[in-house]
């Protein structure tokens, strides 16, 4: 959980802030070019800071397990809160895609897309430990 956080949080900040430490500047083997940076590439590997691929790799794997690890009680009505919070974050990973596709054109498009990314795994945190906190403290109530 603190690893997902940190790691996305990170990755957040080095994308506002433009920051990419020097020592990460590596030669990568990229052998797909599209043609987009036509005559920048000179075959299958380029000069690259890696730095955010780090940190994405990082926070998808830690964001998939911290969605979906087993509870301590792991009950029918968990999962079903687990399905329900599944459900919400695909309408609203999907709703904000089309919103986006209507209104964001060009190149800041992409920096939605990479954004987009998450959009499930965070809306499914979100809703799923709400529902667990709602449940824990009805529980409580009654």
């Amino acid at each position: 959980m603190l690893l997902f956080l940190l790691s996305f949080a990170s990755l957040i900040a080095a994308i506002i802030f433009d920051w990419s430490p020097e020592a990460l500047n590596v030669i990568v083997f990229s052998p797909f070019d599209d043609g987009f940076l036509k005559g920048m590439v000179s075959g299958p590997y380029e000069k690259n800071n890696i730095l955010d691929e780090i940190l994405t790799v990082i926070a998808i794997t830690t964001g998939m397990l911290w969605c979906f690890s087993k509870e301590k009680i792991e009950d029918e009505l968990i999962g079903l809160i687990r399905k329900d919070a599944l459900i919400w974050a695909m309408y609203v990973n999907y709703g904000l895609f089309i919103i986006v596709t209507l209104f964001i054109y060009g190149f800041s498009f992409f920096n939605v897309l990479m954004i987009n990314v998450f959009t499930p795994i965070l809306v499914f945190i979100i809703r799923f430990e709400w529902k667990k906190y709602q449940l824990k403290t009805a529980s409580h109530e009654e």
